[in-house]
C-alpha cells in the first residue's frame, strides 16, 4: 500500500460563489398520478399496436426487458415502476410541443451554428484555408424530432429520470460556402437517448429545484452534402464540418456535460452542480491481447497490421500503445485506462486501429455499445472477451478486464488499497468555477481557464455573459429613473440602487425606441461578458497519488483570454494541501477581479 500522510480534516465552508438565478417557474409536479395515466393509456392501446412499426415495438421490448433487470440500479432503488410505456402516441404530446417551437429553434440554432459551429470549423481547418467556411443560409425545414419510448423511474436519492429516444430525419436545407464553393447538406440524421433529471427534491412546487438534459452516450448523427461535384475532394473541409457538429452535441449534453436550469435559487445546488454532478465510480479497464485481427497493411515480407485500441466514454478518449506487425497482438504492462462514470447505463465504444505513418489509420474493427452496468456492480476484477466487427462482419476479438472502483471524500489514512495503488490513478481533483466579477476590462472575452497538474491539463470551455438575472423591481427602476432625470451619474445611481450599470442601462432604454433598447441591451450583454464572464462549470481530473505528487505537485489555475494570452493566475497551491479539504473562494486575482470556485478531491477505493 502506498503511504499517505495524515492531515487534519478541514472542511472550509463556501462562500461568495456566484450563481446564475432561474428565472423559470413550473406550475405541475411529476408523481405517480403521470404514470398511472400512461399505464391506462398503454392498457388501452393494446388493441392499437398493429399501428406501431415492427422496429418500435421490438426496441420497445428490449427496453422493457432492460428495465425490469435493472430495476434497482446504482442510483438506487426500486423504479417508480418496473413497467415502460413505450407506445409512440405516448410522445405525441411532446412532438406537437416541439412542433409549436421548431421556429424559435431554428432561429437558435442559426445563432449556434454562426456563433460555435462555424469558428471551431475554421480552427480545425488548415492555416491556409481558416476563413473560408460561411453559411449563409440555414433551415432545418419542416420535419420536426420524433420522440419514442417514455420510461420514467426514481433514483434512490429522490431524482425522478425521465427517458426519451429521440429520432430525427431532417429535410433541411444549408447552404454554405467553402473556399467560395457553393455547397449544401440536404440530409440530416440524429438519432440517440435522451435523459431529463429532475432533481433535487423540494418541499413546495415543483417539488423539485432543477432541470438537467443530456445524452448518456453521444447520440449518432449523418449527413449528406450536395451542390459542388468536386466537394468529395476537399475530405478536410468535410471532416472538419462533421466533427465540428459532433463536438458541439458532445460539449454541450454528452456526459460529463448537461443541460441544467436551476428552478430554486435559495438550496445549495447551482446550475454548475446540476450541470456537472459527481461521478458515480471510476471503471479501469486493463488492455490485455487480441485475436485475430484482420490485416490492414501488405509488404513484401506477408501481411500484417500495427494494432492500438481507442476505448471511449462519453466525452473521454483512452488510446493504447501500438503493437507492431502482429495480428495476435500482446499489450505490455501499463495499458491500463481509468475512466470515469456518471451513470451505470453508461456505454463504451471500443474500437482497434491500424497505426500508419503516411496515411489515415486503418479501422481494424470496433465493439459498439459495450454496458457498463454489469461491471460497475461486480465486486470483483472481471475477465471480458469482445467481438470485433468490421463491415457487419466479425473481425477478431480483444481481451479485456476490468474492475470496478468507488469515490469517497474519507482519505485513506491507513494507506492506499493494494488494488488502487496498482492503477494509474488514486484520487480525483473537482474544480468548480462558477464565474468572475469586477474584471478589469482591458482584456478580450470570451475567457479559457487552464488548470495544470504536473504534465496533466484540462480547461473550461470559454466563458458567457451571465444568462439570467434578477428582474429589477419597478419601484427601484422609478428611483434609478428619477435619479438619471435629476442629473445624477451612473456610478451615484448603481451606489443608490445597488444595481450593476449594465442592468442600468438596460432600465434606462426601456423608455426609448425598439431599437434603442436593443443597442442598449447589446451593449450590456458585451460589458457583462467581459467584467463578469461565467462558466458555471466542474473540471474533473484522474490523478496518480505517488511520493512525487505528495511532494511537489501543484495545482494552478490560469485566466487567459481569446488570444490566449494570460490574464492572471488565479489558484497555485501544492496538491497536498487539497487532501482532505475543500478549498473555496472567492479567490482574489492579482490584477483584480473575483473568483468564485471550489477545489476538492476524493479518493478511489473498492466496493463494500
Amino acid at each position: 500500500a502506498l503511504p499517505i500522510s495524515h492531515p487534519s480534516t478541514c472542511h472550509v465552508a463556501m462562500g461568495g460563489c456566484a450563481s446564475s438565478v432561474g428565472l423559470f417557474g413550473c406550475g405541475a409536479g411529476v408523481g405517480a398520478a403521470t404514470l398511472n395515466a400512461l399505464q391506462n393509456r398503454s392498457r388501452d392501446s393494446t388493441n392499437k399496436q398493429s399501428h406501431v412499426p415492427q422496429e418500435v415495438r421490438d426496441a420497445a421490448a428490449d427496453h422493457h426487458h432492460h428495465s425490469d433487470a435493472a430495476g434497482s440500479s446504482h442510483h438506487g432503488g426500486p423504479a417508480l415502476y418496473k413497467n415502460s410505456v413505450c407506445a409512440e402516441e405516448e410522445c405525441s404530446w411532446v412532438s406537437a410541443l416541439i412542433g409549436i417551437l421548431w421556429p424559435r429553434i431554428n432561429a437558435y440554432v442559426d445563432i449556434v451554428v454562426q456563433e460555435q459551429i462555424v469558428p471551431e470549423i475554421d480552427k480545425a481547418l488548415p492555416r491556409m484555408l481558416r476563413g473560408g467556411i460561411k453559411f449563409p443560409k440555414l433551415d432545418l425545414g419542416s420535419a420536426t424530432p420524433q420522440f419514442r419510448h417514455i420510461h420514467m423511474r426514481e433514483r434512490s436519492d429522490k431524482a425522478i429520470v425521465l427517458e426519451v429516444s429521440i429520432l430525427m430525419k431532417s429535410d433541411l436545407d444549408v447552404q454554405i460556402r467553402a473556399l467560395k464553393v457553393p455547397i449544401g447538406i440536404k440530409r440530416f440524421e440524429f438519432s440517440g437517448q435522451l435523459n431529463i433529471v429532475f432533481r433535487p427534491e423540494t418541499k413546495k412546487p415543483p417539488f423539485f429545484g432543477g432541470v438537467s438534459v443530456f445524452f448518456i452516450d453521444p447520440p449518432s448523427f449523418d449527413l449528406d452534402f450536395t451542390g459542388a461535384a468536386d466537394f468529395a475532394d476537399f475530405p478536410v473541409v468535410r471532416d472538419a464540418i462533421r466533427g465540428a457538429i459532433l463536438n458541439n452535441i458532445k460539449a454541450a449534453a454528452v456526459l460529463p456535460a448537461r443541460i441544467a436550469v436551476d428552478l430554486e435559487e435559495d438550496d445549495d445546488t447551482d446550475e454548475a452542480d446540476l450541470s456537472f454532478p459527481d461521478p458515480v465510480g471510476v471503471i479501469r479497464i486493463l488492455l490485455r491481447k487480441a485475436h485475430g485481427l484482420r490485416a490492414a497493411d501488405w509488404r513484401v515480407t506477408g501481411s500484417s497490421s500495427d494494432p492500438y485500441v481507442v476505448i471511449e466514454v462519453g466525452q473521454q478518449r483512452w488510446q493504447s500503445s501500438t503493437v507492431q506487425r502482429s495480428l495476435e497482438p500482446v499489450w505490455e504492462h501499463g495499458n491500463v485506462a481509468d475512466l470515469l462514470v456518471y451513470e451505470h447505463r453508461q456505454k463504451a465504444t471500443i474500437s482497434c486501429y491500424d497505426e500508419d505513418k503516411y496515411t489515415k489509420d486503418d479501422l481494424l474493427g470496433v465493439c459498439k455499445k459495450v454496458s457498463l452496468e454489469e461491471y460497475t456492480k461486480a465486486g470483483n476484477p472481471m475477465d471480458v472477451d469482445l467481438e470485433l466487427h468490421y463491415k457487419e462482419k466479425k473481425a477478431g476479438s480483444l481481451s479485456l478486464s476490468t474492475r470496478w472502483f468507488k469515490l469517497t471524500p474519507e482519505v485513506p489514512l491507513k494507506g492506499i488499497h493494494p488494488a488502487v495503488a496498482r492503477g494509474p490513478s488514486q484520487l480525483l481533483l473537482s474544480v468548480k468555477v462558477t464565474g468572475i466579477m469586477d474584471l478589469p476590462r482591458q482584456w478580450t472575452p470570451p475567457f479559457v481557464l487552464k488548470v495544470n497538474v504536473g504534465d496533466k491539463h484540462m480547461e473550461t470551455r470559454p466563458s458567457r455573459a451571465p444568462s439570467q438575472m434578477k428582474p429589477v423591481a419597478e419601484e427601484v427602476e422609478d428611483i434609478a429613473l428619477r435619479l438619471k432625470r435629476e442629473g445624477c451619474n451612473v456610478q451615484r445611481i448603481s451606489a443608490i440602487t445597488g444595481l450593476m450599470p449594465e442592468v442600468l442601462s438596460l432600465v434606462f432604454a426601456k423608455d426609448a425606441t425598439p431599437n434603442s433598447a436593443e443597442r442598449a441591451r447589446k451593449q450590456s450583454m458585451d460589458e457583462l461578458m467581459t467584467s463578469h464572464p461565467t462558466f458555471n462549470q466542474i473540471l474533473r481530473m484522474l490523478l496518480p497519488w505517488t511520493k512525487q505528487m505528495m511532494e511537489s505537485a501543484v495545482v494552478k489555475l490560469t485566466l487567459v483570454d481569446n488570444k490566449d494570452r494570460p490574464v492572471a493566475t488565479c489558484i497555485e497551491l501544492p496538491l497536498s494541501e487539497l487532501v482532505g479539504k475543500e478549498v473555496c473562494g472567492p479567490f482574489r486575482l492579482q490584477n483584480g477581479g473575483v473568483l468564485n470556485g471550489k477545489l476538492r478531491t476524493t479518493w478511489l477505493t473498492t466496493p463494500k
